[in-house]
């Protein structure tokens, strides 16, 4: 899984990278894991994920991920087959 690969590889640099850049590594982690789990009716994980949620992670994306129903995501996803 790609998410996974993104975790190790802040792991690896997190003391190089800014604040910043960490942060947004992180919330595109968030994401694509939320995408992830809808996409593939993994609900457990995806509830325990939106527990998780930090309020800085809150955006439009995050949002239109929420409410589109996961027939729709399928459709638009580039890497669903």
């Amino acid at each position: 899984m790609e998410v996974e690969e993104l975790k190790n590889w802040l792991e690896e640099n997190k003391i190089k990278l800014s604040n910043d850049d960490v942060f947004n590594v992180e919330k595109r982690i968030f994401l694509k894991e939320i995408l992830y789990y809808k996409l593939y009716k993994n609900f457990k994980d995806y509830f325990n994920c939106l527990t998780k949620l930090k309020i800085n992670y809150i955006n439009l994306k995050l949002i239109l991920l929420l409410l589109i129903p996961v027939v729709i995501l399928k459709k638009i996803s580039w890497f669903h087959n």
